[in-house]
């Protein structure tokens, strides 16, 4: 049965009850950005890597508590997306990757880690697909912060902020296409 929360608008389904376990069945598809191409003329490549698959435990920032989902069937949200990248580039993300700021990954606070999503703005119609890799933003009117690769394929970056629709890509047994 879906679960309604706040923020713009957020869709959730669950296929498994919450556990406190570190099992995730989303961490399948895993995609990252091959970052040569972000070259001028050349559109983004996407490659699969191993998963680093685990959940990720509960956690509080700011005197707020956060649980990552266990599982999910379905997952939609619409809100305010903002980026991150110069001031983080070469540190450890939640799931111990090295965050590469040309990438396309995003922080989400409560999507499993290596989820893979689509990100759409919502003002061009314009989408991208972004692996989560780790946790953010924790700014309270924001639900994703995306790489500074990332909101640069969006056109967001000049603007800071832009709204923007999350969708859950569905895990299939080959890699998401664009």
């Amino acid at each position: 049965m879906p679960n309604q929360a706040s923020s713009d608008s957020l869709f959730i389904s669950n296929t498994a009850e919450e556990s406190n376990g570190d099992d995730i069945n989303l961490a399948d598809i895993v995609v990252s950005a091959d970052t040569s191409a972000l070259k001028k003329d050349n559109a983004p490549k996407l490659r699969v890597e191993p998963s680093h698959a685990r959940r990720g435990k509960a956690y509080t920032v700011n005197g707020k508590r956060y649980v990552p989902f266990a599982s999910l069937k379905e997952f939609s949200q619409t809100g305010v997306a903002s980026w991150y990248g110069p001031g983080f580039h070469g540190k450890r993300t939640a799931n111990g990757e090295t965050f590469n700021q040309h990438a396309l990954t995003a922080a989400h606070k409560e999507l499993p880690l290596n989820s893979v999503v689509r990100v759409t703005r919502v003002s061009t119609g314009k989408s991208i697909v972004v692996r989560i890799n780790d946790r953010g933003p924790f700014h309270s009117n924001r639900v994703i912060d995306l790489s500074y690769g990332a909101a640069k394929q969006l056109g967001i970056v000049h603007r800071g902020s832009e709204k923007v629709k999350i969708e859950l890509i569905s895990k299939k047994n080959s890699p998401p296409t664009l």
